[in-house]
């Protein structure tokens, strides 16, 4: 089995993810949706949206295996953000870097995988947090069409991402205002008292 490298961006990439505060915000039905219908798009046994953090890679969703995280070193998914592309790979048993794989030798037994970088934009930089993928316990031919829509699989989740940090920057800001009146309140009640 062959390891992946690390992005050039890592410490900016595991900075950002961990801000994003997505590990902490657990279940998500609009992220199980996204999966819940690659998977039966693509008919394959699993689907996943995964967060590669320092040591592991953490399912925010996953349909058809029972799993929340994997050692980032045997993680499928960290060969997609470390290439900063995708990764199609249609006969796990063929390709030198991962015949030997534990998750191909042993269960799930995983013969394709198929994944696309999850990005987010922060000014300039742009970070890979993760990867949308299809895998399946036998092989399959993966063409352009399907490369395609599995890209626009990671489009939907970049979308819903973003929408995420924008409701967790507009909870933020309702606190402050919140918080900022509670005190001005207590100014006047003091004002008034005088």
């Amino acid at each position: 089995m062959e390891e992946a490298g690390k992005p050039q961006n890592e410490k900016i990439r595991l900075a950002v993810l961990e801000g994003a505060n997505l590990l902490e915000e657990g279940e998500d039905d609009a992220f199980h949706g996204l999966t819940e219908l690659a998977q039966e798009v693509f008919d394959v046994k699993i689907s996943a949206f995964s967060l590669i953090y320092e040591y592991k890679q953490w399912f925010k969703s996953i349909r058809g295996l029972d799993v929340c995280e994997v050692s980032r070193d045997i993680s499928f998914c960290n060969h997609v953000i470390a290439l900063d592309r995708s990764l199609v790979i249609e006969d796990t048993l063929k390709d030198p870097r991962f015949h030997d794989h534990p998750f191909v030798v042993e269960a799930p037994f995983i013969r394709f995988y198929a994944g696309v970088p999850v990005r987010l934009s922060i000014g300039r930089e742009t970070v890979d947090l993760g990867a949308f993928c299809i895998i399946d316990d036998r092989p399959r031919a993966f063409g352009a069409k399907e490369e395609k829509l599995l890209s626009l699989f990671g489009q939907q989740t970049e979308h819903l991402v973003n929408q995420h940090l924008a409701q967790q920057h507009l909870n933020d800001t309702c606190e402050k205002l919140r918080r900022t009146l509670l005190h001005v309140e207590s100014l006047q009640r003091e004002h008034d008292g005088e």
